[in-house]
């Protein structure tokens, strides 16, 4: 909300990166555990991690949101059957 009153101050922007950083690499690493309970079958726990990664992955122009929205998707067709 900050950058957007102000788009010009460089402060901000330079805030707003480092934190969208942080979001990127938490968004990773929950993928990754996602991904190593989806390996053990572990679905709901997978689930929770995706939830998780979803939430700091939370533009949809990241990639990271992407991969998550595949292993939900992955998973969802493993349980149907």
């Amino acid at each position: 909300k900050a950058v957007a009153t102000d788009p010009f101050d460089a402060t901000l922007q330079d805030e707003l990166d480092a934190a969208q950083g942080e979001c990127i690499r938490n968004a990773k690493r929950q993928i990754s555990e996602a991904k190593a309970y989806e390996a053990a079958y572990n679905y709901p726990e997978a689930l929770k991690n995706c939830e998780l990664a979803l939430k700091y992955a939370d533009r949809d122009t990241d990639k990271e949101n992407q991969q998550t929205k595949d292993i939900i998707k992955r998973i969802r067709r493993n349980t149907e059957r």
